[in-house]
């Protein structure tokens, strides 16, 4: 290979390996093979050990709305042959070839002119395919499969590295899930109060167009949003009757003392200004620090939000929940003096999945 090539594959490297998201990862293989192949499309098919399948995962430059959900046995086609044996496989004359799909082709109306493939192996064990289709410039060549290999290996290693990611990202977020409910579950009434929150607050951010990441600090924050509630005594926390001043003083603090239980963990570090201003108010009568208007972070504004919601349409020692349509009308009112007026059009739009009006 040429030292420019080992140049060019080192860059492709750097930006396969700027995420540890699968999608976007496979994504950025896609666009990085075609690159370097100089193919029209390109797509990954990773394997499914138990059912002895190969899975479609994504397509760059082909039919990706028709094959997302494409399933081919092992003992199908070339990519099937390529992850049995292990082998690459260039075909510059497909239709010639018996192991070519040509029902593949006919479902999607993609026209297959040459294709080249390759396993993805990590470690000795093959873990997929990758697949590049018509060269823009003719056959391919094996300089173009010896280029497209050392790729492919430096695919399979962030393949994996991603999985493995998601596999820790899993559970961490189903221990903190865990964790959320035990703490819920302290006060009958609020069982599943924080993953309510959790969701309405996600579809708050989706509906506003957060990014991914965004998204997911956004879920994290409402998750843990009463984390500080675990360090308040039952008989406080738990009292049917009034309050005292000093235990009333007592309960706001759980914004405070939430931040301090999750600012020692470095992955809860952007979600702790939402944790700390979820009962700020609009009009700067709130707490813990009286903000005002958008000195409150939009995060801790959305909680807002839903975290009232929620707790309006919960029953409680003293009241019946109200209905979604009577909470909705309450936060319609305090909109302008509790609530970010300018988030009400967003909360109106997701109210009806709020509400399970959706699922009628």
């Amino acid at each position: 290979m040429k030292r420019k090539d080992w140049l060019e594959l080192l860059r492709l490297v750097g930006n396969i390996n700027r995420s540890l998201d699968l999608q976007d990862v496979l994504r950025a293989i896609l666009e990085e093979i075609r690159e370097v192949t100089a193919s029209e499309a390109g797509s990954v098919f990773l394997l499914d050990e138990e059912k002895g399948e190969l899975q479609f995962y994504t397509v760059s430059g082909g039919a990706e709305s028709t094959l997302q959900a494409y399933r081919i046995p092992l003992e199908k086609g070339v990519v099937g042959y390529v992850a049995r044996t292990g082998e690459a496989v260039i075909l510059n004359d497909p239709h010639q070839d018996p192991r070519f799909l040509r029902d593949l082709e006919k479902q999607t109306g993609y026209t297959t002119r040459n294709l080249m493939a390759i396993p993805l192996i990590h470690k000795g064990r093959r873990i997929g395919v990758a697949e590049v289709l018509n060269h823009r410039e003719g056959p391919y060549t094996a300089e173009d499969l010896e280029v497209f290999r050392a790729l492919g290996e430096m695919a399979a290693v962030a393949i994996q590295n991603a999985r493995l990611y998601a596999d820790l990202e899993r559970l961490f977020r189903e221990s903190l899930r865990a964790l959320v409910a035990a703490i819920d579950a302290r006060d009958p009434y609020t069982a599943g109060h924080s993953e309510r929150v959790a969701q309405y607050a996600l579809w708050m951010g989706e509906e506003l167009s957060l990014s991914r990441e965004e998204q997911h600090q956004l879920e994290l924050a409402a998750l843990f949003h009463d984390i500080g509630k675990i360090s308040i005594p039952d008989a406080v926390l738990l009292k049917a009757g009034r309050l005292s001043e000093e235990e009333y003083h007592l309960i706001q603090s759980h914004p405070e003392r939430g931040v301090e239980i999750l600012r020692h963990i470095r992955q809860f570090e952007p979600i702790l200004p939402a944790v700390r201003h979820h009962h700020e108010r609009w009009d700067g009568q709130g707490y813990p620090d009286g903000l005002a208007g958008e000195e409150i972070p939009l995060f801790a504004r959305i909680i807002a939000y839903v975290d009232t919601y929620d707790a309006l349409t919960t029953d409680r020692p003293y009241r019946r929940g109200f209905s979604p349509e009577r909470a909705l009308q309450i936060l319609q009112e305090n909109a302008g003096t509790q609530l970010d007026p300018g988030l009400l059009p967003v909360f109106r739009r997701v109210f009806p999945r709020m509400a399970g009006e959706d699922d009628a």
